[in-house]
């Protein structure tokens, strides 16, 4: 009785002993034996699927050769620049890859050891960089600070800072809230000039009499404060008040909502003036190469306007404190509270504390926040007066007062009459007949001195319109668009230009959206320019002519799904090596075999191109 048997999905009838007619079958069985075992002498052995020898034995082998080329020549594991052994991560979410990149191996994403096989770092305090592969920067000098620097290899680069250690080489001042300086000789013995203007403190704490304008504090007593302009409020005592707006620089503001907007808003503008100084000429401020043409041997500073300074260390380590006496600026804008004794001047601002204030003198009265208050007697008998006449303190106070006759008013001019009280006026004629006019003529007063009527246009007038569109009539006017330097017609995949009218300036067909290519023999399958562009296509259309190599896809969008579709028809029994990042079903499907069958494979990303899942529906005829 025969045996069926079946090798690599085929079956055959082996004969028993004894049985006739079984040539053919086992010849066939034999062939197939010979063209699918593999032989001693090696050779290309395509496997249509993984092959698995069981839990306790293994392969043993002096090395395993990846299928691509170039690969190592020496070594147990021989892979080529471009593979990766891969090591399923601690959560079993992904997998962690060992790979090369240029000279540098890396695990994970991440270099294992220093560039060209080993650290370049030889010194204690050096710094891990990269030029165009990894490099070593060498520890600064003491005190020195470590900047970007774009003429170097390395983009940083250690550079001495003024007033951290060693000689003082140059010296500036950066004026700010109302306190300006000027620097006399800066890079050889620098004098700082302080001087105060509108000064901006978050509050004045004075020991002694605080005069000016525009003092804000605790305002106490009966007085009805009323601001209107940039900031509006009315009230006694505590009341509300409203800025309208953002504080422009010409009123001692920034213009800004933000420190860095405002910083920058009174700054010269920082635009390709990295690593510069500030530096001031005493009218304007600039920024200047950090460079110093000199060596600061001593610093100084002087106080006014009961700024006071003192400098320690001034040879050496300068360091200048500053402090306030008896100021007497032009103004004080404070955004805290201002307190002191003796307060003067014109007060603003929003009123707050409990500070207890006690009035003598014409008014008396104390308490906090708002309290009673009363005027002093005159001797003025109070009652009603007519026609008065008084007498008024330099204090603005009625110290007389009596009633008086009526006064006799003449006016005269323009507008004319006579009387006491209430009278009659005429208004003086101008001469212009008194009807209804379309044109008139006005003085400075507001009289009419002229009057006419003018006629207006009738009929149809003739209007010409010239431009982007043209046309001229009266009416009813037709309009011709210009005509654009593009060609009419249609346009397939089309690359266009549009001006700032939304007219089309120029106008081309797109090329085709696939490839179509014959390859053949490893390593020769797509160029660079030949691998699917994600910018233009994401189909390839091939026939093989020999194993050969699959790119990965080049420009691949990033936030969007991706899928490039590869046609692939066979010549015979060629095969494809498919780029690594491929997440396969069940692994790396084989080649479908037989001139003219097709397979199509269908690659999808979802992060640009770092990972791709692939499907594939083979043997289509």
């Amino acid at each position: 009785m025969s045996t069926l048997i079946t090798y690599n999905g085929i079956d055959y009838l082996i004969p028993s002993t004894g049985e006739t007619g079984w040539g053919q079958e086992v010849s066939s069985y034999l062939i197939a034996l010979s063209d699918g075992s593999l032989s001693l002498e090696g050779g290309n052995f395509p496997l249509q699927s993984e092959v698995n020898f069981g839990p306790n034995f293994g392969i043993a082998s002096p090395y395993f050769r990846s299928g691509l080329d170039p690969a190592a020549d020496a070594g147990v594991l021989r892979l080529t620049n471009t593979e990766a052994v891969m090591w399923r991560n601690d959560t079993n979410t992904g997998n962690l890859a060992l790979y090369v990149q240029g000279n540098q191996l890396y695990f994970a994403g991440s270099p294992v050891g220093g560039g060209g096989g080993g650290s370049p770092l030889t010194t204690k305090g050096d710094l891990f960089t990269f030029t165009t592969v990894n490099a070593r920067l060498p520890v600064g000098l003491n005190g020195t600070v470590l900047v970007a620097d774009s003429s170097t290899a390395t983009g940083l680069s250690w550079i001495s800072v003024p007033g951290v250690s060693g000689n003082v080489t140059g010296f500036s001042f950066t004026n700010a809230n109302g306190i300006t300086g000027i620097v006399a000789t800066p890079t050889t013995t620098p004098n700082l000039t302080l001087s105060l203007g509108a000064i901006t403190p978050t509050s004045v704490a004075a020991s002694g009499t605080v005069t000016g304008s525009n003092i804000s504090g605790t305002n106490t007593g009966d007085q009805t404060i009323t601001l209107t302009g940039d900031v509006t409020g009315s009230g006694t005592g505590s009341f509300a008040t409203t800025y309208n707006g953002v504080v422009p620089i010409a009123k001692g503001g920034t213009g800004q909502t933000t420190n860095n907007g405002s910083l920058n808003a009174l700054l010269p503008s920082q635009a390709g003036n990295t690593g510069k100084l500030l530096q001031t000429d005493g009218t304007n401020a600039t920024w200047q190469p950090f460079t110093g043409t000199g060596t600061v041997s001593t610093v100084g500073a002087i106080g006014t306007q009961g700024v006071t300074t003192n400098v320690s260390n001034p040879t050496t380590t300068p360091v200048i404190t500053v402090g306030l006496g008896a100021i007497t600026p032009t103004s004080v804008a404070a955004t805290g509270t201002v307190t002191g004794s003796n307060l003067s001047g014109t007060v603003s601002g929003t009123n707050t504390g409990d500070q207890t204030i006690s009035l003598t003198g014409d008014v008396t009265g104390s308490g906090t926040g708002t309290f009673a208050t009363v005027l002093g007697n005159t001797s003025v008998t109070p009652g009603s007066y007519t026609l008065a006449t008084i007498s008024v303190d330099s204090k603005g106070r009625i110290t007389a007062a009596s009633s008086g006759a009526p006064q006799t008013i003449t006016l005269t001019g323009d507008v004319t009459g006579s009387g006491t009280g209430t009278f009659a006026t005429t208004l003086a004629n101008t001469g212009v007949v008194a009807g209804t006019y379309n044109n008139v003529t006005v003085n400075q007063k507001g009289l009419a001195v002229g009057g006419a009527n003018v006629a207006y246009l009738t009929g149809n007038e003739n209007i010409t319109i010239s431009g982007d569109a043209s046309g001229s009539g009266t009416t009813a006017i037709a309009l011709t668009l210009a005509n654009t330097t593009v060609a009419a017609g249609s346009y397939t995949r089309a690359s266009i230009t549009v001006d700032s009218k939304g007219r089309l300036t120029a106008a081309a067909t797109g090329s085709s959206v696939y490839n179509t290519i014959t390859v053949g023999g490893m390593g020769e399958a797509f160029s660079a320019t030949s691998a699917i562009n994600g910018n233009i296509e994401n189909v390839s259309k091939f026939t093989l002519s020999g194993n050969t190599l699959i790119p990965k896809p080049t420009n691949i969008p990033s936030g969007v799904a991706f899928t490039a579709t590869y046609f692939i028809t066979q010549n015979a029994s060629s095969t494809v090596t498919w780029f690594t990042t491929i997440k396969w079903k069940g692994g790396t499907p084989g080649m479908s075999t037989g001139a003219g069958v097709t397979d199509i494979y269908t690659l999808s990303t979802f992060d640009a191109g770092s990972n791709w899942y692939a499907t594939a529906i083979q043997g289509i005829i």
